[in-house]
């Protein structure tokens, strides 16, 4: 089927009824890379566990898992050339996605040692390092099963279940907030923003994949800063990911206008997503700066990387931002059960308000 870009006087019914595909089959150039980056994360990240490669197999995922973020905020908010078409099959393939992720982070977490410190990689990690200081008594693995759990719930119910239903719902709340002629504009403008921030993740994870090549052969000490470095290259592309698609969440899809927001007339949620997103960014850049400037993988400016590493700290922020959009966008308890059921009570609900008014 051809092709249809929206006239400026044109319907959303309308253009919905001019293309019977969902986003998957409107955006096969979208959907199919977002697909070929999890699955050779995935690949090389086992390859990993099983032995057959070494550390960059990690760091092939790890670099890889912030453009798949990128490419799923794309996905719901730069698809609306179209109107607003179905995404049902594409939230079901992002939550299997992320559900598979976790699956391979964890084994990841679970399977292979990773050092904090020379004297752990030495000791061929009879003993684990926390905080700066050695525990006997604590099992070699013991960082990689907290770091699994973590990130079990980070990917299954948070990024699975929460983050794709609040895409979707505000997917909705644009639709509802956007006029139909600026819809294609809209997603335009925003698939060239990802362009730019795609060549800047691809850049980050290619130099960490360099970093980890180079490092194979080096001393324990290099690897150790080596894969702290690359922790904080992966935090810094995962704000990227984020950039365009929290100025949606925050401005575009709540209805909220720039002129709103600086005059204080901007809901409270909008106040608190805003401070959320300052602090997520203000913890990523403190700590690349500590890693940066750590002269050794003892130096005590690790210690508070270590602690930021270990509880992933600067996704707090990050989750807080997207519940306060759950909020903004009337996120039920009922969109996670049912969501196209739930959207519909609450439509039947404002036009009942209307006809009440």
């Amino acid at each position: 089927m051809p092709r249809v870009e929206p006239s400026p006087t044109m319907s959303v019914a309308q253009t919905e009824n001019k293309t019977d595909k969902d986003i998957v089959g409107a955006y096969p150039h979208l959907v199919g890379p977002f697909a070929l980056f999890q699955i050779v994360g995935w690949i090389f990240a086992l390859c990993e566990v099983f032995g057959w490669v070494g550390k960059v197999g990690y760091t092939v995922m790890d670099g890889t898992y912030p453009v798949d973020i990128a490419f799923c905020q794309l996905m719901f908010w730069g698809t609306l050339h179209f109107g607003p078409i179905s995404d049902g099959r594409l939230s079901l393939v992002c939550r299997i996605a992320f559900c598979i992720e976790a699956v391979v982070i964890c084994a990841s977490c679970i399977a292979v040692f990773r050092p904090n410190a020379v004297a752990d990689a030495v000791s061929g990690g009879n003993t684990t390092t926390i905080f700066g200081l050695e525990f006997e008594e604590l099992p070699q693995m013991f960082l990689g099963y907290i770091e699994a759990v973590w990130w079990f719930v980070v990917f299954v119910p948070f990024a699975a279940w929460i983050g794709t239903t609040t895409l979707m719902v505000g997917r909705r709340r644009l639709v509802q907030h956007l006029p139909p002629s600026e819809l294609a504009p809209f997603s335009t403008a925003f698939m060239r923003w990802y362009v730019l921030i795609f060549a800047i993740q691809g850049a980050l994870s290619v130099w960490s994949i360099v970093r980890t090549m180079r490092a194979e052969d080096a001393t324990a000490e290099e690897q150790i800063l080596t894969d702290k470095g690359n922790y904080s290259l992966r935090a810094v592309s995962l704000v990227f990911s984020m950039l365009p698609g929290v100025h949606a969440i925050i401005f575009t899809c709540a209805g909220v206008t720039h002129e709103q927001f600086f005059a204080r007339q901007a809901p409270r949620a909008t106040y608190l997503a805003a401070s959320f997103t300052l602090l997520y960014i203000l913890i990523v850049a403190f700590d690349a700066v500590l890693v940066a400037c750590a002269s050794s993988s003892t130096d005590p400016l690790l210690q508070v990387h270590g602690v930021i590493e270990l509880f992933g700290l600067e996704n707090l922020p990050m989750m807080g931002l997207w519940l306060c959009a759950g909020y903004q966008f009337g996120l039920k308890f009922g969109h996670l059960k049912n969501f196209e059921a739930t959207e519909a009570w609450l439509e039947q609900k404002r036009e009942t308000a209307k006809v009440a008014v």
